[in-house]
């Protein structure tokens, strides 16, 4: 799936359960690289660090213990870093030409906020490759069998759907395709149609969306990929939460759209609220340039 993968590591729980995902979603003599950022103004979760020296050499040690526990065919690596804790992250990953990040999420507020809060919401605005947000506790062990691509059937969905393509390919996994239906509030001049009138515009606009989900599923099935599709109504966040979590999904993709910028992303937007819900492992896949300047 991932040859080289970043994994941010505060030695919290949470950050473990992201390096534990990371693992398991690692190629075969994959690269993972653990990196820990100490930011001179937060204090960090291990025993005798007050000034950034001791820090960085408290850090260090406690880095390379987790980095010299055998890990299969997986080469690991680990380094320290001081900064700015995403710029510092962004730039490990240019370093090392990652294909993926894989942050562990706790939402803590306040001094210790280090992972879901302000980092791990930069890194999914910021960065050009998929992040997978993984939230704290048992993340399974082994090939991912029951995988899930939530797609808004647009353009812009396309990497998300190659990258869940190529991970139930390599799994052998259920790929669940779903697309949650939500009804539409900006219908124009609804205010001037009749009732009967709005619901078969409605109706028509919900036929369309199936019949696209249903050609996106005939194509999967045409590769080999064993397929399930999902295409329930309601607010898309809480029913992707809600099958994530019913149907016991190794692992959601969706794709966001890099022509806001991501400016939208965390101010309603639908990755936003899923990643927030959602309690399996997350993997945002952006779109690509190429296909904004296609539009």
């Amino acid at each position: 799936m991932f040859q080289r993968i970043l994994v941010p590591f505060d030695f919290s729980p949470s950050s473990k359960a992201g390096f534990q995902f990371a693992l398991r979603v690692a190629d075969e003599a994959a690269h993972v690289h653990l990196v820990h950022v100490v930011d001179e103004a937060v204090p960090l979760p291990y025993a005798g660090a007050v000034q950034i020296g001791s820090l960085l050499t408290s850090a260090q040690e406690a880095l390379a213990k987790v980095a010299a526990e055998p890990h299969g065919n997986v080469k690991l690596t680990h380094s320290v870093r001081s900064g700015w804790v995403w710029h510092s992250l962004l730039e490990e990953a240019r370093t090392m030409h990652a294909d993926a990040i894989v942050i562990g999420s706790h939402g803590r507020r306040g001094a210790m906020r280090f992972l879901l809060g302000s980092v791990a919401e930069r890194l999914l605005k910021e960065s050009e490759i998929p992040v997978v947000v993984v939230k704290e506790g048992p993340v399974g062990s082994g090939a991912l069998r029951r995988v899930g691509l939530a797609t808004d059937l647009t353009l812009a969905s396309s990497p998300a759907t190659e990258t869940a393509r190529e991970i139930a390919r390599r799994n052998d996994a259920t790929l669940e395709v779903i697309h949650v239906f939500e009804e539409p509030t900006d219908l124009p001049l609804a205010s001037e149609m009749p009732q009967a009138q709005i619901l078969e515009s409605v109706e028509k606009l919900r036929r369309f969306r199936q019949e696209r989900l249903g050609k996106l599923i005939a194509d999967l099935m045409q590769v080999g990929i064993h397929v399930r599709e999902s295409f329930p109504r309601g607010d898309a966040p809480e029913r992707l939460a809600l099958l994530a979590r019913e149907h016991e999904l190794d692992l959601l993709i969706m794709g966001t759209h890099a022509r806001t910028g991501l400016e939208k992303f965390f101010s309603g937007s639908v990755a936003a609220h899923t990643v927030r819900l959602c309690g399996v492992p997350v993997l945002v896949v952006r779109e690509h340039v190429q296909q904004m300047a296609a539009r």
